[in-house]
Parts: structure tokens; C-alpha cells; sequence
């Protein structure tokens, strides 16, 4: 199987479907139902979703801006496609107050962990952001992986996190067309009708802050 490639604190763990989830605490409780008139589903939450939406389609190009000026000439477009893509199916309303100061790091930082994968590697790193390493900080232990997409992943990881007793927040999993050359180095990203390179899944998990380093 793929063995890891390990980068500061790691876990050995594999990666979910193309989801962006939000963890109920209680990880054996049965997902919650909402009648109409209840919770998000409601229709008096109705109305403020075509809000959330332009703040969302706002804050994704704002994040694409802020990539692309980090981005070389010959990046520009791939950085703006990742940050779309790894944003695209964040639901409107979860991602609605975030602020680009923050959103925009994350991304860049995910988008560098992907940059080199040797061949039957997977990627998986364990940090506590700090602004000054990573220009982004969090309430939470960030665990991020990258490896080729496999079914069932979402589960597996949900499953080990259950067992070492860490509570998961969020799960953001964008399944992305990678091409990569020989070595591993990511050349681009493509939209799946294009037909290059292979799926891989690209992990960020918010779980429990997590001060041990051992």
C-alpha cells in the first residue's frame, strides 16, 4: 500500500469523499433531522441563502486574487482553479463571516503540501497553524492529507479519529485531476472532462486543539 510521507507531527490516516462536513461532537449520534420550519432547512432560513451565496462567490475570488499574487506568471491560473476548486462545495452558509485573511492561507498552504508527491505516497502532516509560520491561526489541530482518491475514505478517517478519541469539527475534501511527472512534482490541475492525470483527494480536517507532539 501507499506509505506515508511524514511531515511534522503525523497520523497514519486516509482521506474522505469530496465533502465539505461539519461533525456533530457526538460521532455515534444519528444525523440530525429537521422538519420544515426547523433548523437550517427551514424556510425562514431561505432568504438569507442567495446572501450567503454572493458572500461566498465574494470571498472565493478574493481568495483567487490573493493566490494568484502569490502565484508565479506561469501559476496564476492553476492557484485560481485549486482555491475554486477546494472551495466549491464548502455550503454557502458555513463559510459565510470568514474572512480572506484567513481562508487565503489556508488554501495556499494546503495547495503547497500538495506540491510534491512521490509516486505510492500519501501526504499527511498534523500542525497547529501559527501566523507567523503559516500565516493563519485556528482554535483547532489541523490535520491535512494528500494521496490518491479511494472509496470509502471519509469513513475510514472518521472511524481512527473516533478511536484515538479526537473530536472532528470540519472536513473540507475536494477530489481534484492531478497531473503529476515522475518525480512526483504536481504539473497542474484539470476539470475531470479533460481526461489528465489521476484523482487525488486533497484532506483538511479541523479536530480537538492537540498540544502533544509525540
Amino acid at each position: 500500500g501507499d506509505q506515508p510521507t511524514r511531515d511534522r507531527l503525523t497520523l497514519r490516516l486516509p482521506a474522505p469523499d469530496p465533502i465539505w462536513r461539519r461533525v456533530k461532537r457526538d460521532r455515534t449520534a444519528a444525523p440530525e433531522a429537521h422538519a420544515a420550519g426547523e433548523g437550517p432547512a427551514g424556510p425562514e432560513n431561505m432568504t438569507s441563502r442567495p446572501d450567503a451565496s454572493r458572500a461566498k462567490a465574494a470571498l472565493v475570488e478574493q481568495v483567487q486574487e490573493r493566490l494568484a499574487a502569490e502565484a508565479s506568471k506561469t501559476r496564476l491560473d492553476q492557484a485560481r482553479y485549486f482555491a475554486e476548486a477546494f472551495l466549491r462545495r464548502v455550503p454557502a452558509e458555513e463559510i459565510r463571516g470568514e474572512s480572506p485573511d484567513t481562508v487565503a492561507p489556508l488554501v495556499a498552504g494546503i495547495l503547497k503540501f500538495a506540491g510534491m508527491r512521490p509516486p505510492g505516497t500519501s501526504k499527511i502532516r498534523v500542525f497547529n497553524p501559527a501566523p507567523e509560520r503559516d500565516g493563519w491561526s485556528s482554535s483547532h489541530t489541523i490535520i491535512e492529507m494528500v494521496n490518491p482518491d479511494r472509496p470509502f475514505l471519509v469513513d475510514t478517517a472518521n472511524l481512527i479519529l473516533s478511536e484515538l478519541d479526537l473530536g472532528v469539527h470540519i472536513i473540507v475534501h475536494p477530489v481534484i485531476h492531478e497531473q503529476r511527472d515522475r518525480r512526483g512534482r504536481l504539473l497542474g490541475f484539470y476539470p475531470t472532462a479533460e481526461k489528465k492525470g489521476e484523482q487525488e483527494s486533497n484532506m483538511h480536517i479541523t479536530v480537538d486543539k492537540q498540544t502533544e507532539t509525540d
